[in-house]
């Protein structure tokens, strides 16, 4: 196998990250897949059970958590 200079193989794992991200989101949005609380709805949508506000509210503020916590990593992380 051919060596692949630093920059060049930069280059290939940023646009493998890049493309990734938006395919896959593509990929589950056109499949029907679905978030994991929207599945836990429908199942319990199903079964006649409604979904206790406590797991809806926890996911928001996990999920508010998890954005806050990588735009304060992003932020306090100094560029090279």
């Amino acid at each position: 196998m051919a060596s692949v200079s630093r920059r060049n193989a930069d280059w290939i794992i940023l646009a493998g990250i890049n493309l990734t991200v938006p395919v896959m989101v593509n990929w589950k949005f056109h499949t029907g897949e679905t978030t994991l609380i929207a599945t836990i709805r429908i199942r319990n949508k199903r079964s006649g059970q409604p979904t206790p506000l406590g797991l809806l509210a926890g996911a928001i503020c996990l999920a508010l958590l998890s954005a806050l916590g990588t735009a304060i990593s992003l932020y306090s992380i100094s560029q090279r």
